[in-house]
């Protein structure tokens, strides 16, 4: 087990998220490290659920995040404006 609290956040692979998904993860749940899981257009992939392969590695993931580091919070991010999953902010809310 490693030592401080871990969240894990299933997230974007744009760069232009990255801070602000840990800078919230750390803030809201009080973690010192945030394993990230990323992907393009993250919570589409995983609403849909058609991509088998892209989506058992992300259980894997997230599996080691929770019961290697004692991860016990998970969040999945969209954004707008995202390449892969370019949809409008109501979808990506759906998703």
């Amino acid at each position: 087990m490693s030592h401080g609290t871990f969240t894990t956040l299933i997230t974007c692979m744009d760069g232009r998220v990255q801070k602000a998904g840990l800078d919230f993860m750390k803030e809201t749940f009080n973690s010192d490290y945030v394993d990230v899981i990323t992907e393009p257009g993250p919570n589409k992939i995983l609403y849909d659920n058609t991509d088998n392969a892209i989506v058992d590695n992300i259980f894997r993931r997230a599996d080691i995040s929770a019961f290697s580091h004692g991860s016990n919070v998970l969040a999945v991010a969209g954004h707008y404006d995202c390449a892969g999953n370019p949809v409008g902010k109501e979808r990506q809310d759906i998703h």
